[in-house]
């Protein structure tokens, strides 16, 4: 009786103890803030001029977070407040990677920080914008947020939940439900492009010098399965609508589908360096790839922020053990995915300055 009620004090100590350490981590208001999101960039570079303003950097550092909480919630823009000032020394250039939690990198490898260790260039500082869960919609709701930046550059990820939150009724009132999204706002296409097409206008006539915009991942490596060929249709309608604004395109699905198709036949092309450097940890080939079935990837998701925060194992044995080549769960980034996106924003930083 006494082992057995040890035995039940334990397992609740740990599950308890694990969902804290997600709260923290994944869950809690989207998830813990990324290093040098918004709120942490402004009250880095910037200082007040008044006399009855928080004392410390950490309580100005908390001001600004839930100012920017507040913002998400309840779509209140955040401002400046104008007795304040650029510090002495503010970045030469601003980079905002604006996106969902593949952007985030809590649930998702952390393509913004494998930029940020590879970029190489002096003078840029990398603001990670990401929220989970945010469709377009989202996130056009906080770009007084991004352009409080004053950013050179801005990248966009976006489309995910867009494409997951339209495929029925169901997942489109969950979606509306835990993003405060209202009735009037479409979740399709014609909305998503509406979005999208606002985000990048609002962008250009704050004189962002430079956007670039990814193309929509895949949700699941079959492209055979339905929400795929959902995907191709909003990524085709998303490169016409960049082509006539004259926005650079980066095309991250594209190169999941090469790494995908190298890696299930076993065949590398011996000149394709890049695709070696992202492969480096080859695998057994899966007998079949990996499609995406609700149930199934809903299962995924939750179990694996638990493999990696709670026993601490990497996205790529995480992904290894579910069958997939690029995500981890059927939605997010591995570490494969996401040395492909950031190789896609290397190169076009490099190219822009």
């Amino acid at each position: 009786m006494l082992v057995s009620l040890i035995a039940y004090i334990l397992y609740g100590f740990i599950f308890y103890g694990g969902y804290r350490l997600l709260r923290h981590n994944v869950y809690a208001r989207g998830g813990e803030l990324p290093y040098m999101h918004p709120a942490a960039f402004l009250e880095r570079y910037y200082e007040s001029n008044l006399d009855n303003a928080a004392s410390t950097p950490y309580e100005r550092l908390q001001t600004w977070i839930k100012e920017s909480e507040a913002a998400e919630r309840q779509d209140q823009p955040v401002h400046i407040d104008e007795c304040r000032e650029k510090t002495a020394d503010y970045p030469a250039k601003v980079w905002v990677c604006l996106g969902d939690s593949i952007t985030h990198g809590r649930c998702s490898d952390d393509y913004v920080s494998r930029v940020r260790d590879e970029i190489g260039i002096k003078g840029w500082e990398i603001v990670n914008a990401g929220i989970n869960g945010d469709t377009a919609w989202n996130m056009l709701q906080r770009l007084d947020q991004i352009l409080a930046c004053e950013p050179d550059a801005v990248s966009i990820l976006a489309g995910t939940n867009d494409v997951s939150a339209a495929q029925s009724a169901s997942m489109e009132a969950s979606y509306r439900r835990a993003k405060s999204i209202p009735n009037s706002v479409t979740i399709d296409l014609d909305g998503y492009l509406n979005a999208m097409r606002e985000i990048i206008c609002t962008l250009k006539s704050a004189d962002v010098q430079s956007i670039a915009v990814f193309t929509i991942p895949m949700i699941g490596e079959n492209e055979s399965d339905a929400i795929n060929q959902t995907v191709r249709q909003y990524n085709a309608a998303l490169m016409g609508l960049c082509s006539e604004e004259k926005v650079t395109m980066l095309d991250l699905n594209e190169a999941q589908h090469r790494i995908i198709h190298a890696m299930h036949q076993g065949e590398i092309p011996a000149d394709d360096l890049h695709l070696h450097h992202i492969i480096r940890d080859r695998l057994a080939q899966f007998t079949q790839l990996n499609g995406y079935e609700t149930k199934r990837v809903e299962r995924e998701i939750k179990c694996a922020p638990w493999k990696r925060f709670v026993l601490m194992q990497q996205w790529n044995a995480i992904s290894d053990g579910y069958g997939y080549y690029t995500l981890i769960d059927g939605m997010h980034l591995n570490d494969r995915g996401g040395k492909a996106a950031a190789s896609l924003l290397v190169n076009w930083v490099k190219q822009i300055t």
